[in-house]
């Protein structure tokens, strides 16, 4: 079996806490609001901190509201193996609240590969983590991230797993945010692809 680190970012509250057990994984939880951190940042911190890296295969990265049960992880991890993805997640259910098209569950499925995904539930492998933790404090927001890991990913392999459906619950509120550098999550995403010479092909 493959040692899987799950890395949950949560409100004060710890929304989203109660349905991982941490059977047969280990869960790893940063409340954002009490720590007045960032997503991306704050995992790349705990991760270099404890030397994540040479403990564990997989690390999923789900933002607090994204709803799955155990035997559904279990099963991302397994098909993520078998179909030998570097970078992978989960489709989104009908009833989620969808960013990009890419992501949504596509029926008779079971997986699929894919140039993009989103930065809301990734599944990394140790190996692929370890080329890409560098880009975890590019900026705050960590939107525009999801085009970089794919534009440098070389001969890595990227896919989505239509097989487990995860339900996204609640509206995507971080285009709203004004960061501590004065831009919104957009601003940071533009600054971003410019910045590696990239483009924006999922608007």
């Amino acid at each position: 079996m493959s040692r899987l680190a799950v890395i949950l970012t949560t409100n004060k509250d710890h929304e989203g806490l109660d349905q991982y057990s941490a059977l047969y994984y280990s869960l790893f939880v940063i409340d954002y609001e009490s720590e007045g951190t960032y997503k991306y940042q704050a995992i790349k911190k705990l991760i270099e901190e404890r030397d994540l890296l040479s403990q564990y295969d997989y690390f999923w990265f789900p933002d607090y509201d994204i709803k799955i049960n155990d035997s559904d992880l279990r099963k991302l991890v397994k098909l993520a193996r078998a179909c030998e993805y570097d970078l992978c997640q989960p489709s989104l259910s009908s009833d989620s609240f969808v960013s990009w098209e890419v992501t949504k569950h596509v029926p008779n499925s079971l997986t699929r590969d894919s140039n993009f995904v989103e930065i809301m539930c990734p599944l990394f492998t140790s190996s692929f983590l370890k080329e890409m933790l560098w880009t975890f404090d590019l900026n705050f927001s960590g939107w525009g991230l999801d085009y970089l890991w794919f534009a440098m990913s070389g001969k890595s392999k990227l896919g989505i797993i239509d097989a487990v459906q995860v339900t996204h619950a609640k509206p995507i509120s971080s285009h709203a945010w004004i960061l501590p550098n004065g831009k919104t999550s957009h601003q940071e995403m533009i600054d971003l692809l410019q910045e590696f010479g990239l483009e924006n092909e999922q608007d």
